[in-house]
Parts: C-alpha cells; sequence; structure tokens
C-alpha cells in the first residue's frame, strides 16, 4: 500500500514539476458586441470564378468583403470577411446559338463564429450567338445549327453589393489579433 502512495507521490510531483497540472486556462478576453443594421452595405468579391459550363444548382463558392465598413456607432466591421454564395440556376450554353445562363445568390458572411445573412444577387447570359447561327445555316445549311452560344462567366474577383438581411448583434472577441475589429478608427 505504500508503494502504491509513494509511486502515486512520484506521478504527481513529475506532473507538478513538468507543468501537466499546470495552472488552469488563461480567462478568455472580453468580448464586445457589434450591431449590423438590417440594410448595412457590403462591397463583395467573387472569391472564386463561376461559370455556367461547370456550375450546377446548389454549388456553393466563396466570397469576400472588399472595404471595411463603418457602424453608426463609430465601430468598423475590417475588409476580408469571408461568405458563402450559392448557384440557384445554370444552363451551359447550347447549339443553335444558345448562350449559357447563370444566377447566383449572396448567403451569408460570417463574422467571429456568426454568420450574417445577406441579400445580394448576380445572373445573366453568355453572348447569344443566334444571329450568326442563322447566317451559318443559310450559307452551310444544317451544319450552321452546330454553332453554340457562350458560357456565362463570373470572374474572380467581380464586384457587387450586398446588404445584411436582417438586424444582428455579433459577438467580437477582443484580442490583440482583432485590432481592427469593433476598435473606433
Amino acid at each position: 500500500m505504500r508503494f502504491l502512495t509513494g509511486a502515486a507521490c512520484a506521478v504527481l510531483s513529475a506532473c507538478v514539476a513538468s507543468g501537466a497540472l499546470a495552472q488552469s486556462p488563461a480567462p478568455m478576453a472580453p468580448a464586445s458586441t457589434l450591431h449590423i443594421a438590417e440594410g448595412t452595405q457590403f462591397s463583395i468579391k467573387f472569391a472564386q470564378e463561376v461559370s455556367s459550363a461547370s456550375a450546377v444548382v446548389g454549388d456553393e463558392f466563396a466570397i469576400e468583403t472588399v472595404d471595411s465598413v463603418t457602424m453608426a456607432d463609430g465601430r468598423v466591421l475590417p475588409a476580408g470577411l469571408i461568405g458563402v454564395g450559392e448557384v440557384t440556376a445554370a444552363h451551359k450554353r447550347g447549339m443553335m446559338g444558345k448562350a449559357g445562363e447563370l444566377s447566383v445568390r449572396l448567403d451569408y458572411l460570417k463574422v467571429g463564429a456568426q454568420h450574417v445573412h445577406i441579400r445580394g444577387a448576380r445572373g445573366g447570359s453568355g453572348k447569344d450567338s443566334t444571329g450568326t447561327t442563322v447566317a451559318l445555316v443559310v450559307l452551310f445549311g444544317p451544319l450552321g445549327l452546330l454553332k453554340h452560344g457562350h458560357e456565362m462567366t463570373i470572374e474572380r474577383g467581380q464586384r457587387v453589393v450586398a446588404y445584411a438581411d436582417q438586424d444582428i448583434d455579433v459577438v467580437l472577441p477582443e484580442t490583440d489579433a482583432d485590432a481592427g475589429v469593433g476598435a473606433r478608427e
């Protein structure tokens, strides 16, 4: 019995000496809350290319804020927040000059551990080649029907404006790394 007690004491002493049973975790930095009002405007850029050639409905893509946003109370939400958008419609280009079509919706930005839902969209069609197809059919007969339209592509870096979809209070941890988040400029 004494051997076990002595062994347990030796293990306990070694743990304390090595720091394995050191102090309790450091206290978390106090958090601050930042209010983002509905309608707050964000300048967004596409962080990756999205094309009607490869996109399917439901595909997600990355977005990022371009500029910092100053809130009504003077505090600043920094540029570079990442977020997600989603493809809502996608049709590849087709024969007879039919252009590709693409529509996307911007869903949310991530601020700390929270999602700030945003509203914004982008869509359109590639260049239609129907007129060219008609001319080719007149000149070359049915072979002219093989002419395809162009894909709709949203290039990486293209910008669009989005708006906060609802009022939300986001919790921002106060750390040295977050110097611009929630701080007054």
